[in-house]
């Protein structure tokens, strides 16, 4: 837990908004998208960029 929290300090303002909206309050990509004021498109993209981070830093990343 402790790695992930690290791990979520690293991401930007909005990245990490982001991830807690869906992942830790489970709002619908829709209602976290007009939280943030963006499309839901738009929103899938910047948590499965930002999920990604996490995930490398984890070291459970996508490995070459």
């Amino acid at each position: 837990l402790l790695d992930v929290q690290k791990a979520l300090t690293t991401l930007s303002e909005k990245e990490r908004m982001i991830v807690l909206l869906v992942d830790h309050e489970e709002y619908s990509y829709d209602e976290a998208a007009q939280i943030m004021g963006i499309t839901k498109p738009a929103l899938c993209a910047k948590l499965l960029r930002a999920r990604g981070k996490i995930l490398d830093l984890l070291g459970e990343g996508p490995q070459p």
